[in-house]
């Protein structure tokens, strides 16, 4: 029966991780609020785009000291003062009357509690499974973020219709504040002697527990792996946030028909099926292998959009683009487990996060400003083309040969090599 209790517990933590990501997912629809400022406030593209630029950049910066906070504090604390500042983004933004003022009251706040939320919710998951389950729920924690987009944007879309952009936000402040203060409770970490292990074996005697050898950043750091992983991430996510934040433009420009929204929608479906579905590869094939996998077929993506154009394939892209996209957040952290460890995930976690923060100038921005410079989508493909075949490489090279991937953390001493 106390075994059964910690399968329910273990469960009902990564439950309610889900329904937390799904909640502050709803950050996602930023555009749609972008597009109201524009019109009934007079913001410009740029200045309506800045609340959000900020809220990834905080978002990514964050994870670090929000990784070793919940390391030391744990993860309801940490996840509690994330659901804070989230609701308390919408509320304060709900004032803002000004670009910098919605910048600051909401771009930052919200940054802030979504890295305190994220770096939480996927360890104190994780800590309830076996190691070779890490994949698959990370994968499932992280799919409510993928699904809150599908689901949030026609919802948000009526709200604005009706109420505007302060009313809204308003609105959604009340359901973001108390919904993920309610859901926090409900997480929490294994004991020591527990964790890794019985949740999904209650055989298992508790001193047979799988211990992974633990790194601290500073060990972590002198490995040469956790470089390559960062450019990787970088890089990767940099391209999906390319495409994103270019869709609507992009589809335009291919198809000549207004047909934006219909792809928003396909890439958040694929989006939230890719987190889920790369995360159980990952446990399946090795968080590496798997990953190869899906640069390789980001790369896919990318040169259907370089062959003439019809709905079919603009429609494959998207899909793809998004499993994809999606399917990194739900490779990577259950890489860094294999990797180095669970004890100091948090804050090993954030460090490697903070390639996001590089990735939101180099996707987003750049992307723009090269269309600007050359006035070519052909060009603006083939840059992050190129970006996917160097990290299909580069994880390529750290997959070894042949077999299932072998953790690091086995050998520690051929991690520094």
């Amino acid at each position: 029966m106390e075994a059964l209790g910690k399968i329910k517990r273990a469960w009902l933590v990564t439950a309610a991780g889900t329904l937390i990501n799904f909640f502050l997912g709803v950050c996602y629809t930023w555009s749609l609020f972008a597009r109201n400022l524009v019109e009934e406030s007079g913001w410009s593209q740029a200045e309506a785009a800045l609340p959000y630029t900020l809220l990834t950049i905080c978002y990514s910066l964050f994870m670090v000291p929000a990784g070793s906070f919940q390391d030391k504090l744990g993860a309801r604390r940490i996840t509690t003062l994330g659901a804070i500042f989230a609701g308390t983004a919408f509320l304060l933004g709900s004032f803002a009357t000004t670009p910098l003022l919605m910048a600051f009251f909401f771009g930052f706040f919200y940054g802030v509690g979504i890295a305190c939320c994220y770096v939480s919710l996927t360890p104190a998951a994780i800590k309830w499974f076996s190691t070779e389950k890490s994949g698959l729920i990370s994968g499932i924690v992280v799919s409510g973020t993928g699904a809150s987009a599908l689901i949030a944007s026609p919802l948000v879309n009526i709200l604005l219709q009706h109420y505007e952009v302060h009313n809204t936000m308003r609105l959604l402040g009340v359901i973001v504040f108390g919904a993920c203060i309610v859901l926090a409770q409900f997480v929490a970490e294994p004991e020591q002697k527990i964790r890794y292990n019985l949740a999904d074996n209650p055989s298992r005697k508790e001193d047979d527990s799988v211990q992974l050898t633990e790194y601290n950043y500073k060990e972590m750091l002198k490995t040469g792996q956790f470089y390559q992983l960062w450019l990787m991430l970088c890089l990767s996510a940099g391209t999906g946030l390319m495409f994103i934040a270019h869709l609507d433009s992009i589809v335009l420009h291919l198809l000549s028909i207004p047909v934006g929204f219909i792809m928003v929608s396909l890439f958040s479906l694929s989006n939230a099926l890719g987190r889920l579905i790369a995360g159980a590869l990952a446990d399946r094939l090795g968080s590496i292998k798997a990953m190869t996998l899906v640069f390789l077929l980001m790369c896919m993506a990318w040169v259907l959009l370089l062959v003439p154009s019809s709905m079919l394939t603009v429609s494959a892209a998207t899909l793809i683009a998004g499993f994809c996209y999606g399917g990194i957040y739900g490779v990577f952290p259950a890489t860094i487990v294999n990797y180095y460890g669970l004890k100091n995930f948090g804050l090993n976690f954030g460090l490697l996060f903070t390639a996001i923060s590089v990735a939101a100038l180099l996707g987003p921005y750049f992307g723009g400003l090269l269309f600007d410079l050359v006035d070519s989508y052909s060009i603006l493909f083939a840059v992050p083309l190129l970006f996917c075949l160097l990290v299909a490489f580069l994880s390529w090279r750290l997959s070894g040969t042949g077999g299932r991937f072998s953790c690091p953390a086995e050998k520690r001493g051929k991690m520094s090599s």
